[in-house]
């Protein structure tokens, strides 16, 4: 089992407040926002299992980028709703209703 870590320091993301609204009030660095983003969605589209939520739309995109990347749909386990394509309008199914690849 390979385990990725990526050590970063992430108390500037712990707060009661969205942080789009931080980043408007000036208690956020956007940029260091944006960057700490988007080096969680690359580390998590190159894992080769996802466990997540589908109703996030970073979950989704993550999920999306992995199987973009193998060509395939990877092995998941989703904490609340089905995968489906958005793109293509399908409607969200119930987790219950879901059959693992």
């Amino acid at each position: 089992l390979d385990v990725m870590f990526v050590p970063q320091d992430r108390s500037m993301l712990a707060s009661h407040w969205y942080v789009e609204d931080r980043i408007r009030h000036g208690l956020l660095d956007a940029a260091l926002a944006g960057e700490s983003a988007m080096m969680d969605l690359f580390v998590l589209a190159s894992c080769d299992y996802f466990v997540g939520t589908f109703s996030s739309h970073f979950g989704t995109l993550a999920f999306e980028l992995m199987a973009a990347e193998k060509g395939y749909l990877p092995p998941y386990l989703s904490l609340d709703l089905a995968w489906a394509p958005r793109h293509l309008g399908c409607p969200r199914a119930r987790a219950s209703q879901e059959i693992a690849p």
